[in-house]
């Protein structure tokens, strides 16, 4: 299971991962630990990690978030703009029904970003986004 820096989801808290770990630990009768090696890092961290450990960048274009469940990734929702960011921040381009960056909603995030007063964003989040932000020119 994965989990990043500045997830804040009902399925992605350490409670839920130790609660997951006892069930299946008890399911298959022998100890599972459910981790996530990548709770410390941002999106922009773990997808860098992934290429420098040589894997293949394409491949990270296959995975999907988008939260509307459409063949291609909407480019609309809070999902598709962290995955943008991540991707972005680290030279990967990919296709989206509409483009991230022209979202409606991204004054409103560069707003909170700056102000720091998003509930669940973390300095990581924070960060990542506002790079991604200055290198699109929008900042």
């Amino acid at each position: 299971m994965a989990a990043v820096d500045g997830d804040y989801n009902h399925d992605k808290t350490p409670e839920i991962f130790d609660a997951m770990s006892m069930f299946l630990s008890k399911l298959k009768e022998r100890p599972i630990h459910v981790k996530s090696p990548f709770w410390n890092m941002t999106k922009t961290e773990m997808i860098e990690w992934y290429i420098n450990q040589g894997h293949n960048k394409e491949w990270l274009k296959m995975s999907y978030s988008c939260f509307t469940g459409n063949k291609y990734q909407c480019g609309r929702c809070s999902s598709c703009l962290r995955r943008w960011v991540g991707m972005y921040n680290n030279g990967i381009i990919e296709e989206y029904e509409e483009d991230p960056i022209t979202w409606e909603r991204i004054p409103e995030y560069i707003k909170r970003m700056q102000a720091r007063t998003g509930k669940h964003d973390s300095v990581g989040r924070r960060r990542e986004f506002l790079l991604a932000m200055e290198k699109a020119k929008k900042v």
